[in-house]
């Protein structure tokens, strides 16, 4: 993977929006639209209160759409305070994303038919609540639940192939007439015309039976070579049938080159599906130099509704500090985009940013006020997030979920405009303070060794890590076969995990990489980022990175039985040190600012008691694991009992004070 050059794509980035800069220069412009709210919704993340369902994907689906999505769909019927203007669109990844190990093609129809499920649930409590039961409107809603009955039972039906299962489908799509339903739905409460019908009719109108559009994502690196990607689109196009709005974008992971958007728009078109956009997703630095600088030619190939950047990978590949530059030079070129005549001239919609995020720090999430922050890097640009994991529990009961979906929508107006400078001036020294040392540590053979020491020959915290529920997607490295013959694939910490696996083995050994640059700092260096402490990108990375620091706890390391010779760990100590030293000489006051924040929030919500409590459960399981590699216990035993252990971790380490981790 190659460090893309900084001070070529800020030459580039001039060339590309030359004419809008020397038209307008770096003024701020005032803008008139609405900051519209968008969430896309995805469950893949560690789930302690679901356990094993986890890795069920029907079980999943019943969890977040039963529990919690209805709980989010029934605020914006019955709230005073939650408009329906505020909300753009609400996305589900549950049930649709095949960049996971699990899913099945069944599993998008089954989605889609608990989406129809949930809205008719709403519809008829309405009826009967409001609107004296209408003999009409429960006649239509009757029909709307016979027919996703008949999904439901077809779905049930194991025995039958995927061929004759797409055919019973597809004749339950050419019976449905789901679109007259709603035709007909809608002119009743037209007719009924009082308060209560015309409030339903708003709402029905936004969203039909489907408040939460699934967004399916595939691999862009296996394009190619998935069968099941055709599967989905199979039943995608029969989902058309019945809903022409239920299913809105395909998005590439991995996404590295227009080839790969011409090759989805080849197989939307060899299933008849046109009315699906698509919304390329880069992850590495090098991915986000590449969207930046062919950002007009990705938009004009095909219809990009968004262009979404990672938050856990680009911070893995790139480190906290460029991962947010980053995001505010996508943010950039967006806004420019916006500006351009391309988009003036109506040759193409501008797309929306998307974020993707976890609830933590290194996952480009964290704290209200730091996300608050990343909203004022992000230009002014309309902008949709990922809401996951833990996050999603806040939808657990009406009460939070009002309270949750506010704050959303309170960041999503901090939005702000971005100008050039902003970027380009600290561009060259978070390269060659950060960014370049960071990625020394993986892209140098010798550093690499020893950051994989931390794991190879099955440390205590590779088992410990491989039996971490972190999301169904997790495919176990370390496995024993039916003859009891171990098999270790467990040997690179870039190669062998995914973005959120790679940070929880940081969560569960208490030091992280991103500290390590910090010791290479010189005097002159430090001052340069002094320079530009006001700067709102420095600042941003400056607040994230102190928060990240409140994790850290060398003792999680220790309780492992972690070698205290490794030259990570002793590079993580002193880099972890000097940060310590700038922080509480340089930055005192936004110390003391972003303390009382994390107070305010109780994120971050664990005590020095809780702390103990996790080393003692680290140390747990390192006896648990050295019992096993002693043939006390058998491998089953150990990992039931590591899988229950770091249960425990999880509640515990809570960053949310109502959410489960990560």
């Amino acid at each position: 993977m190659n460090t893309y050059n900084i001070e070529k794509q800020s030459n580039i980035l001039l060339s590309l929006f030359l004419g809008f800069i020397v038209l307008f220069g770096n003024a701020i412009l005032t803008t008139n639209a609405i900051a519209a709210t968008n969430l896309t919704f995805t469950s893949h993340p560690t789930n302690t209160l679901m356990g094993r369902d986890n890795f069920a994907p029907e079980k999943e689906i019943d969890y977040y759409y039963d529990l919690h999505l209805k709980n989010l769909a029934k605020v914006l019927l019955y709230s005073k305070d939650v408009k329906l203007n505020d909300i753009g669109n609400f996305y589900s990844w549950i049930g649709f994303d095949f960049d996971r190990s699990n899913l099945s093609a069944k599993s998008v129809a089954y989605a889609n038919a608990k989406n129809i499920q949930l809205m008719l649930d709403i519809y008829r409590d309405y009826n009967k609540n409001y609107l004296k039961n209408d003999a009409t409107l429960t006649e239509l809603l009757n029909t709307v639940q016979h027919q996703t009955n008949l999904i439901f039972s077809l779905i049930k039906n194991k025995d039958l192939t995927f061929s004759e299962f797409t055919n019973r489908f597809a004749q339950i799509g050419r019976n449905f007439g789901l679109h007259t339903i709603e035709n007909k739905f809608a002119e009743r409460l037209e007719r009924i015309d009082n308060f209560n019908s015309k409030k339903l009719l708003n709402y029905f109108n936004k969203f039909r039976f489907h408040a939460f559009r699934g967004q399916i994502r595939f691999d862009g690196e296996s394009l190619n070579a998935e069968s099941i990607y055709e599967d989905a689109l199979r039943i995608v196009q029969i989902i058309n049938q019945i809903q022409k709005y239920a299913i809105s974008d395909i998005i590439i992971s991995n996404f590295s080159s227009v080839a790969q958007i011409n090759e989805i728009k080849k197989l939307k078109k060899s299933y008849n599906i046109s009315n699906i956009n698509t919304i390329p997703l880069v992850e590495t630095n090098q991915d986000v130099a590449y969207a930046v600088n062919n950002l007009q030619k990705i938009v004009k190939a095909d219809n990009i509704s968004q262009i979404m950047k990672a938050g856990s990978d680009d911070t893995r590949f790139s480190g906290l500090a460029a991962s947010i530059l980053n995001l505010a030079k996508l943010g950039y070129a967006m806004q420019q985009l916006k500006n351009s005549d391309m988009f003036n001239s109506q040759q193409a919609k501008n797309p929306i940013l998307f974020i993707g995020m976890g609830s933590s720090i290194e996952r480009l999430g964290g704290p209200v006020f730091f996300r608050s922050m990343l909203a004022g890097i992000l230009g002014d640009n309309e902008s949709n997030r990922t809401i996951q994991g833990g996050e999603l529990e806040y939808f657990a009961n009406i009460t939070n979920a009002e309270e949750k979906l506010k704050t959303e929508i309170a960041i999503v107006k901090k939005r702000a405009k971005i100008n050039f400078n902003e970027i380009v001036s600290i561009s060259s020294i978070i390269k060659e303070c950060f960014l370049d040392r960071y990625q020394n540590i993986y892209k140098n053979d010798l550093k690499r060794n020893d950051l994989n020491q931390l794991i190879l020959n099955g440390t205590n915290l590779a088992y410990a890590m491989d039996n971490y529920q972190a999301g169904s997607r997790y495919k176990k490295r370390i496995i024993v076969n039916s003859e009891n013959k171990l098999t270790n694939n467990f040997t690179d910490l870039f190669n062998n995990t995914r973005a959120i696996d790679f940070q929880t083995s940081f969560v569960l050994s208490g030091i992280h990489p991103e500290f390590i640059p910090y010791k290479y700092l010189s005097q002159k260096q430090v001052d340069k980022i002094l320079s530009f402490k006001e700067n709102k990108i420095m600042k941003t990375y400056i607040t994230g990175i102190y928060v990240l620091s409140k994790q850290m706890n060398p003792n999680f390391y220790k309780a492992l039985d972690l070698p205290v010779s490794n030259t990570i760990y002793k590079q993580f100590n002193e880099g972890f040190s000097i940060f310590t030293q700038i922080i509480e000489k340089y930055f005192p006051e936004l110390k003391q600012e972003i303390d009382t924040k994390l107070e305010q929030e109780k994120y971050l919500n664990y005590s020095k008691n809780t702390n103990k409590e996790i080393v003692k459960i680290l140390s747990t399981e390192t006896d648990l694991i050295n019992k096993y590699k002693n043939g006390a216990i058998s491998f089953k035993i150990m990992t039931n009992k590591l899988h229950k252990l770091n249960y425990e971790i999880a509640r515990l380490r809570n960053l949310l004070s109502l959410a489960v981790k990560n």
